[in-house]
């Protein structure tokens, strides 16, 4: 499976000319549709002068021999499931009722990701990034809480998919 080329860069608006940090995080590097876009759009940012970091929890997949050379892959280590929901309630106390909807969800794919929930808190602390893009439902959820806790503003965007049915 090929990854499709970005457009040329005179098809791109040209107002943001400064060179940026930009990291993308999604789960793995299997063969879907989101991985693809999140794979093209590394190499589009790279080739306009960005840093750019695709940050994982599983750095295997067919998609690993497309990450292009002057992307760096970063790979979350994941923590107990316990120490990520000590840190949802220590951090989002305020918030209880609102937060905890999804730390309730039956989901196996999200019980999968909580314990990468420190690790990415720990990277977004470490690392001057100016945005953050998400590619998957259940990382949507742990980027925004991961974001909140930073303590500075990055930009994040969130990307849903879904595919329809008859």
């Amino acid at each position: 499976m090929t990854i499709p080329t970005p457009p040329s860069s005179h098809h791109m608006s040209s107002q943001n000319t400064g060179q940026e940090r930009i990291a993308i995080f999604m789960p793995s590097l299997d063969a879907g549709g989101g991985e693809r876009v999140a794979l093209t759009l590394a190499r589009a940012f790279s080739e306009r002068g960005h840093t750019v970091e695709l940050i994982v929890t599983d750095t295997s997949g067919p998609y690993r021999s497309h990450i292009p050379e002057n992307v760096k892959l970063v790979e979350l280590i994941p923590s107990t499931r316990s120490r990520a929901y000590w840190q949802i309630m220590r951090n989002e106390w305020r918030t209880l009722f609102t937060t905890l909807p999804p730390l309730l969800l039956p989901a196996p794919r999200f019980k999968r990701l909580m314990p990468y929930l420190p690790a990415l808190g720990e990277y977004l602390e470490r690392t001057p990034i100016h945005s953050l893009l998400v590619f998957n439902t259940y990382s949507n959820i742990l980027a925004i809480w991961a974001q909140r806790w930073v303590g500075r503003s990055i930009r994040i965007v969130l990307s849903e998919r879904n595919a329809f049915s008859e």
